[in-house]
């Protein structure tokens, strides 16, 4: 099965730190999607121009692989 979801994100970010992305990761996984995930471990919120230009890349390849469908709003309170 392909990846629904792409999640991309800084470990160092201080705005969304990275033990919510992690819940999320979890709370996705056990209800069953498949998610394609990259932590960038010397990133904060805003990444620098060199791993933007890798990120886009991933997120590019991403929407050109994986087939645009409508899905129900995903609430972060939804995640405990």
């Amino acid at each position: 099965m392909m990846a629904q979801s792409l999640i991309t994100v800084g470990e160092k970010d201080d705005v969304w730190p990275v033990d919510r992305t992690k819940r999320i990761e979890a709370t996705l996984k056990e209800a069953g999607k498949k998610l394609q995930i990259h932590y960038f471990p010397d990133e904060g919120h805003g990444f620098r121009w060199k791993t933007e230009i890798i990120r886009r890349e991933m997120v590019l390849d991403f929407i050109q692989r994986v087939p645009f469908r409508r899905s129900s709003t995903f609430l972060y309170h939804q995640i405990k």
